[in-house]
């Protein structure tokens, strides 16, 4: 729905990177008064584990994918929206590598309705 609302707005030609910025920014300031009323410091522990979870979530999860993400959305924001239908599986498919996670046969018939329903979209768009 945010896709399609984003798209229908006009937003007096500001740029989609400055649109997103704003977005971050207010986030931000909104969870403040959650971090630091939940905030403990005895739990943090800045080893070499939490700053390399920093940097992978940073780069390529956060600005990498947000960019893909954002220019998906420049050229075609109807069909990006399917494109979110794949994040579960990428995470499947990380955990398993990354993490040696197994996976279910829940997990497999889960991925294989996604892909159905990708399928089944984009044929009856085509038509």
């Amino acid at each position: 729905m945010g896709t399609i609302y984003y798209s229908r707005v006009h937003w007096n030609d500001l740029s989609i990177l400055t649109i997103n910025g704003w977005q971050t920014i207010l986030g931000g300031v909104f969870l403040s008064p959650v971090l630091w009323a939940t905030y403990q410091s005895d739990k943090n522990v800045f080893d070499a584990s939490f700053w390399t979870s920093v940097c992978w979530l940073a780069i390529p999860v956060s600005i990498g994918a947000v960019q893909f993400w954002l220019c998906l959305l420049k050229n075609n924001p109807i069909k990006a929206c399917y494109w979110l239908f794949l994040c579960p599986i990428f995470g499947f498919l990380i955990a398993r590598l990354m993490m040696k996670e197994p996976i279910s046969i829940y997990t497999v018939f889960g991925v294989a309705f996604v892909i159905c329903g990708l399928y089944i979209v984009q044929k009856k768009n085509k038509l």
